[in-house]
């Protein structure tokens, strides 16, 4: 339960806003940078939270969801971003090598 409940929101998130942004009829490049920016959340801050409200027993759990979740996040959108790029829906060509997509 907690790891489905924790990786729901980035999956979701993704989902929902691929699926509004082709509503929308944006450009496919678009539709990748709103679709990353709507699951991305900023794991730093859940976990200056989670150390501020929480101690013992309690602070170890509540740590357990940012770390789970910026796992998650980086894991789903960077097989995300590699699928897109390849699929043609990003500025980047998608006949170069990933060493030359990322340093030019």
């Amino acid at each position: 339960e907690f790891y489905v409940g924790v990786m729901l929101p980035c999956c979701a998130g993704l989902v929902v806003a691929n699926i509004l942004t082709s509503f929308l009829s944006l450009k496919k490049p678009e539709r990748v940078t709103l679709s990353v920016e709507c699951c991305y959340q900023n794991v730093g801050i859940a976990t200056s939270v989670a150390l501020t409200m929480f101690q013992g027993d309690e602070l170890a759990q509540a740590m357990a969801v940012p770390l789970y979740y910026g796992l998650v996040e980086a894991i789903i959108l960077g097989l995300y971003c590699i699928v897109a790029w390849k699929a043609g829906w990003t500025k980047a060509p998608k006949n170069v090598s990933f060493y030359t997509m990322i340093t030019t």
